[in-house]
């Protein structure tokens, strides 16, 4: 797996879970292809289920990148900064004027 740029532990833990989940799909690949080959058709609810546990893996792959982004940006709201002028004014809107990026990036932990 290629390595994930990042704070080490939120990493390590996505990668983990996906690891995981990988064996999870391999196994449930593994199955239904044997069970094909003992059958000679599938009934509806064995392809139901199938179906199902393939929406489940899915789900389980997003939350494990929405828990990865949720551990990124915990804490973000100390590096905001003040809004000093109208919407209208140039810059105001600059993502450089309104969030410290260098001191939030520092604050990760490597």
């Amino acid at each position: 797996m290629p390595k994930i740029a990042g704070p080490e532990k939120a990493a390590r833990q996505l990668k983990n879970t996906l690891e995981k989940l990988h064996r999870r799909l391999y196994q449930e690949e593994f199955s239904v292809i044997a069970l094909r080959k003992n059958m000679e058709f599938m009934p509806l609810d064995i392809d139901y289920d199938i179906h199902c546990k393939k929406r489940m893996l899915e789900s389980s792959v997003q939350d494990a990148f929405l828990r990865f982004m949720a551990s990124l940006m915990h804490g973000y709201t100390t590096y905001l900064r003040p809004i000093r002028c109208a919407p209208r004014c140039v810059g105001a809107t600059d993502t450089g004027s309104l969030f410290d990026l260098d001191a939030f990036l520092r604050s990760r932990d490597k």
